[in-house]
C-alpha cells in the first residue's frame, strides 16, 4: 500500500494545502514550524480519526490542531496498492459525533463499506492504529514504542502467522483451556463429567432400589390377592360356578334395566298419544249426530210436500179448481227437502273425513301391547335375579372383619408403592443416555488434549522463530550503521533490546547513549516492518526526524537503509529540517516556511 497524494482543506495552520507523493524514499523538507509534524498527525487523522477527550492540548489533536476560529477542519487522502486507488474524505467537528468519514474506490466511484467500528487505516494497511503507532509511524517523540511491548509482539506474531492480528494463539489456547476446564476441571467434583458420572450413580442407585421395588409389589400383589380369595368360600374356589353366577346376576341385572327403560319409553309414548286421540273421537260423536238429526226433517218435508200435493189434486178434482193452489205449498215443501238433504250430505262428508284421518288408536293400543309385554318381562326377570341373589348368598361366606382389614390395608399399601415405584425400563434407558454422554465428554475431552497439544507446540515454535527473525533484521541495520560495532542484539517478549558491544556481554538499552538507544528502536521498527510486509505487502513508513541524535557517519548509514528498504518495495516518508538527511537522487519535497 502506498500514500499517493493528500489535500488539506484546513488542518492547523495549514489550508488548501496540497503533496504527492513519489514512489520510494521520498524526503519532505522544511524548517522548523513549516509543516511537518501538522502534515503527519494529519495522515494519521486521515487513516484513523482524531481522539478528544484529554483536557490537556498536548494530548488532544482535535482541540490542538483545529484552527483558531473554526468549527471543523479536514481534507483527503489517496492510497493505492498498484491495482486498486481509494480515497479517504474525512471532516472532523469539535466532538466525534459531528466528525464525517467516506471512502471512495476510485474504479467505480462507489462508496466502500467499512465494518461497523472500523477506521480506514486498519481495513486498508491492515494495522489497528496502536500498530501503525508503534512500527511505521516514527513521531518526533523518538523511535522506541510508546505502548506494550509484548502486546505488540503477539498481535505482529499474529499478523505474521494468521492473517490477522486478533487470531491469538495464547487466546485460542486459553479458550481451549476452559473448555477442557468445563468438562473435567481439576475438582474432581466438578465440570459436565463429574456431573453426568453423579446422575450415573444416582440412576444406579435407582435402579437398585427399583430392583427392591419390584420385589416388594410382586409381594404386595400376592397378598392383596390371597386375601381377596379368602373371602369366597373353599367350593366356590374350587369351581368357576360361583363366579359365572355372579356373571350371570349382572347380565340380568342389566337386562332388567333395559326393560325399564323400554318401559318408560312407552308411557311416554302412550301419554302422547292419548293427548292426540281425544279429539278426534270427539269430532266422529259430533259428525254422527250431525248426520243422524240431519235425516228426521229430511224424511219430513219429503212426507208432507207428498201429501199436501196429493189433497190438492183431490179436492181440485171433488170440489173447486181453487184447491189446486194447494200445490204451491207443495213446492215449499220440497224446498225444504232439498236443504235438508244438503245438509245431511254435507254432515255425512264431515263423517267420511273424521273416518279417514289416521287412527291414532290403533298405533295406540299397540304401544299399551307392547308396555304390557315389557313389564311382565321386568316382573319376571326380577324374580330371577332375586332368586340369583339368594343363591350366591347361600353360598358366600360370610365376610371376616379382620380379613377384610386387611385386604384394605394391603391395597392401599401396594397402591403408595405402584405409585412412588420407579420405571425400571425407563431409568434403564436414562443410564444408557447418560453413558453415551459420558463417551463423548471423554472424546471431546481427549480431542481439546490434542489441540492443546499442537497449539502450544505451534506457539513455541513460532515465538522461537519471530524473536530470531526480528534480531536477525535489527542486527544486520546495527552492523551496518555503526559499521560492525554492535553485531549481536537480543529482543526480549516486551521488545526490550540489549546489545553486545564487541566481544563483551549483552547490555540492555539502558547502558547506551540515547543517539545508539534511538538508533536501535528504528532498527528494531524497520525490522518489524519488514515482518509486516510478509503479510500485507509494502506498507508506508512515516518519519518525523529520526536522525536527530545520529551523527554524520550513522546518519549517512541509516539514510542507506531507509533507501535500500524502498528500492525494495518500500514507501519511505521522511520529515526533516536538516539538510544533511538529502539523499542524491532521492525524492525531495521542499515546505515553504
Amino acid at each position: 500500500m502506498r500514500i499517493e497524494s493528500l489535500h488539506i482543506d484546513k488542518f492547523g495552520k495549514l489550508r488548501a494545502f496540497d503533496l504527492a507523493f513519489p514512489e520510494g524514499l521520498t524526503i519532505v523538507r522544511g524548517d522548523n514550524e513549516s509543516g511537518k509534524t501538522t502534515i503527519l498527525a494529519f495522515l494519521r487523522a486521515m487513516l484513523y480519526g482524531l481522539n478528544g477527550k484529554s483536557a490537556s492540548i498536548a494530548q488532544n489533536d482535535r482541540r490542538k490542531y483545529m484552527p483558531w476560529g473554526e468549527t471543523s477542519m479536514g481534507g483527503s487522502l489517496r492510497l493505492t496498492d498498484g491495482r486498486s486507488a481509494w480515497e479517504i474524505a474525512r471532516v472532523f467537528g469539535q466532538t466525534k459525533k459531528q466528525d464525517t468519514l467516506r471512502v471512495t474506490d476510485l474504479a467505480s466511484g462507489e462508496a466502500v463499506e467499512l465494518p461497523a467500528g472500523d477506521e480506514p487505516g486498519r481495513v486498508l494497511l491492515g494495522v489497528d492504529e496502536a500498530v501503525f503507532a508503534d512500527t511505521l509511524y516514527v513521531s518526533a517523540r523518538g523511535s522506541r514504542p510508546s505502548g506494550d511491548g509484548a502486546a505488540l509482539t503477539d498481535k505482529i506474531r499474529n499478523l505474521v502467522g494468521t492473517g490477522s492480528e486478533d487470531v491469538d494463539l495464547k487466546s485460542v489456547l486459553d479458550r481451549l483451556r476452559a473448555a477442557k476446564n468445563a468438562i473435567a476441571p481439576r475438582a474432581k467434583d466438578k465440570g459436565q463429567l463429574a456431573a453426568v458420572q453423579r446422575e450415573q450413580d444416582e440412576v444406579q442407585r435407582a435402579l437398585l432400589a427399583s430392583a427392591q421395588e419390584q420385589q416388594e409389589l410382586a409381594r404386595l400383589r400376592e397378598r392383596v390377592q390371597a386375601l381377596s380369595d379368602a373371602s369366597v368360600p373353599a367350593a366356590g374356589r374350587a369351581t368357576a360356578a360361583l363366579r359365572e353366577r355372579i356373571a350371570e346376576k349382572e347380565r340380568a341385572a342389566l337386562r332388567l334395566a333395559d326393560y325399564r327403560r323400554q318401559v318408560d319409553a312407552l308411557d311416554a309414548r302412550i301419554a302422547a298419544l292419548e293427548a292426540q286421540d281425544l279429539p278426534e273421537k270427539a269430532a266422529a260423536a259430533a259428525a254422527g249426530r250431525a248426520t243422524a238429526a240431519s235425516r228426521a226433517p229430511e224424511l219430513l218435508f219429503l212426507a208432507l210436500a207428498l201429501l199436501v200435493s196429493a189433497a190438492s189434486v183431490a179436492c181440485g178434482l171433488l170440489f173447486t179448481n181453487y184447491a189446486f193452489a194447494g200445490l204451491i205449498a207443495t213446492a215449499g215443501l220440497s224446498v225444504l227437502y232439498m236443504r235438508a238433504k244438503d245438509a245431511r250430505e254435507a254432515a255425512e262428508e264431515a263423517s267420511a273425513a273424521a273416518a279417514a284421518a289416521p287412527e291414532a288408536g290403533r298405533e295406540l293400543a299397540a304401544a299399551r301391547r307392547e308396555r304390557a309385554m315389557y313389564v311382565q318381562q321386568s316382573e319376571r326377570l326380577a324374580g330371577q335375579i332375586a332368586q340369583m341373589e339368594a343363591a350366591i348368598e347361600a353360598e358366600m361366606a360370610p365376610p371376616d372383619p379382620a380379613r377384610q382389614e386387611a385386604l384394605i390395608s394391603a391395597r392401599v399399601e401396594l397402591e403408595a408403592l405402584e405409585k412412588r415405584a420407579g420405571d425400571p425400563a425407563a431409568l434403564r434407558a436414562r443410564l444408557a443416555a447418560l453413558k453415551t454422554q459420558e463417551s463423548a465428554l471423554l472424546q471431546r475431552l481427549a480431542a481439546l488434549d490434542m489441540a492443546e497439544q499442537a497449539l502450544g507446540e505451534a506457539a513455541r515454535e513460532r515465538q522461537q522463530g519471530f524473536a530470531p527473525e526480528l534480531a536477525g533484521h535489527v542486527e544486520r541495520i546495527l552492523s551496518r550503521v555503526t559499521a560492525g560495532k554492535y553485531a549481536r542484539a537480543a529482543i526480549s517478549q516486551s521488545l526490550e533490546i540489549s546489545l553486545q558491544p564487541g566481544t563483551g556481554a549483552l547490555q540492555p538499552w539502558e547502558f547506551f547513549s540515547g543517539g545508539t538507544v534511538e538508533l536501535m528502536y528504528l532498527a528494531l521498527r524497520l525490522g518489524l516492518i519488514r515482518m509486516l510486509e510478509k503479510h500485507s505487502g509494502p506498507l508506508p513508513a512515516l518519519l518525523d526526524d529520526p536522525f536527530v541524535l545520529l551523527d554524520d557517519a550513522r546518519c549517512r548509514e541509516a539514510l542507506g537503509v531507509l533507501r535500500d528498504a524502498a528500492q525494495a518495495g518500500s514507501q519511505v516518508l521522511l520529515f526533516t529540517c536538516q539538510d544533511r538527511t538529502v539523499l542524491p537522487g532521492a525524492n525531495v519535497l521542499e515546505l515553504d516556511p
